[in-house]
């Protein structure tokens, strides 16, 4: 295979990861602008059990983790867009409110800035990969 193939394909191969990593780390803030935030305590968890097809005994594991959170004197409980196995009931987090529909919560558990890093990196990683010079290019380049 040609250099210049192998190049293209590993800049496809870091770059589509890095764009969607990037995307995912972003999406809360996308989802949440201009909505106001507070400090919610996690109240419960609702677990529910879809059991796999044809037989196998493989199921569909679905886990809500709800919030109660004071607004204006009135105490809301409300389910959040996301868990986390480390949550534990009557844990603190900053969640996001639409306040003309106070059904759901978005919580931002930091894992938005892990992704934008993590898509940055790969990013990085397949530019050095592309452009840079490799060890054997180096050497002949010294001669």
């Amino acid at each position: 295979m040609e250099k210049r193939s192998v190049k293209i394909i590993v800049f496809f191969a870091t770059m589509i990861p890095a764009i969607l990593l990037i995307f995912l780390g972003v999406r809360l803030k996308i989802r949440t602008f201009g909505m106001p935030s507070t400090t919610a305590v996690i109240s419960r968890f609702e677990e529910e059990i879809k059991p796999g097809h044809n037989g196998i005994k493989l199921s569909d594991r679905n886990v809500t983790r709800w919030v109660v959170f004071e607004l204006d004197g009135e105490i809301y409980e409300v389910p959040t867009d996301t868990y986390s196995s480390s949550d534990c009931e009557g844990d603190e987090i900053k969640i996001y409110y639409n306040p003309d529909n106070l059904t759901m919560a978005y919580a931002d558990d930091g894992t938005n800035v892990f992704f934008v890093c993590l898509g940055i990196f790969t990013a990085i990683v397949g530019l050095l990969l592309v452009f840079g010079k490799s060890p054997a290019e180096k050497k002949v380049t010294k001669k």
